[in-house]
């Protein structure tokens, strides 16, 4: 009784739910229309001997530097094999079977290397990337990772190599710099192998609508890392863009949720009385940085931060005065 609400609602704990059951819920919806059944049951093979034996490394032996749950990891490599594993281009379904699980393949491994090691302390990422050498060394043995450097040095590159992809240097996609006087000298970013990777991850997150978090000393540059990539692709996609209208929010201690919730619905255009959303063709990215700041209640509550949430959970906010749901498409 203690684990069933009065309205009826069954409680399981994560402990006792476990992970696998997200996975198999996502491949049933987030798989695109007409994808084979073999490649949901690769990607299940996947979760189920590789990832949890990676999992299981991950948490007994590395640490990271903000502290996740096994759910989150999980969520996290599904969203990102679902940005990259999109058909049309180089990804074909009806290619044959052995070069669409060789596809898959390096697509989650991809994923889950960010996944799973992106999380980490950066003094980990090799001990990360060795033991992630050998994890998919026995069922992935074509997968072509370069033998030099960790497994964070390389991306997949989809357009090459036919339909099952190439693991290539993020150097060779790092942008030249060129120098203009219009731009402020606080606001220049010289391209680096670190914004190239991070920005491609951010990129693709954002083409599914799933939101990231950046975390790092100060002074590393994220700020202007994130700025540049949302300048960039403000442009429509026919310009090279992807039509972004983006939101720049700063936290503080003194930070209102209120003050959070009218500067986010003041960009937005009113579609109905409870629908909201970004111009039409358009699509709105909110960057909230230094989101740890607001000020910590008594019971440990950030109302702004948990108003973000409720955003992101629910796809919307309250009216505070005639208090109904209003939803942001």
């Amino acid at each position: 009784p203690a684990t069933v609400s009065r309205i009826g609602v069954v409680y399981v704990t994560p402990t006792d739910l476990g992970w696998f059951p997200y996975v198999k819920s996502w491949t049933q919806r987030a798989l695109p229309e007409g994808c084979p059944p073999a490649v949901a049951e690769r990607i299940h093979m996947m979760f189920e001997k590789n990832f949890a034996k990676g999992l299981a490394y991950q948490r007994k032996y590395l640490k990271e530097a903000i502290v996740t749950m096994s759910s989150q990891l999980v969520v996290s490599l599904c969203v990102l094999f679902q940005s990259l594993f999109i058909p049309g281009g180089s990804i074909k379904l009806d290619a044959p079977p052995a070069e669409l699980q060789l596809v898959v393949d390096r697509l989650f491994v991809f994923s889950y290397v960010w996944a799973v090691g992106g999380p980490l302390a950066n003094s980990f990422w090799e001990q990360f990337s060795d033991h992630c050498r050998e994890l998919f060394e026995e069922d992935c043995p074509q997968l072509g990772i370069p033998g030099s450097g960790t497994v964070f040095d390389y991306y997949l590159d989809i357009k090459e190599a036919g339909t099952s992809g190439k693991f290539r240097e993020w150097h060779d996609i790092v942008p030249s710099f060129e120098y203009s006087d219009d731009v402020p000298y606080f606001e220049l970013m010289v391209p680096t192998v670190d914004t190239t990777r991070f920005s491609y991850i951010m990129k693709s997150l954002i083409t599914v609508d799933k939101p990231c978090f950046i975390t790092g000393v100060t002074g590393t540059g994220k700020t202007v890392a994130v700025s540049s990539l949302l300048n960039s692709l403000q442009p429509m996609p026919y310009d090279g863009g992807m039509g972004v209208v983006p939101l720049l929010m700063t936290f503080s201690a003194q930070t209102l949720s209120i003050v959070v919730q009218q500067s986010i619905e003041a960009k937005l255009e009113k579609k109905r009385k409870n629908l909201m959303g970004a111009p039409s063709g358009k699509k709105m990215v909110i960057f909230v940085d230094d989101v740890n700041m607001p000020f910590v209640e008594t019971y440990g509550a950030q109302p702004p931060v948990e108003l973000i949430r409720q955003f992101l959970d629910h796809k919307g906010f309250y009216d505070r005065d005639k208090l109904f749901f209003k939803d942001i498409t």
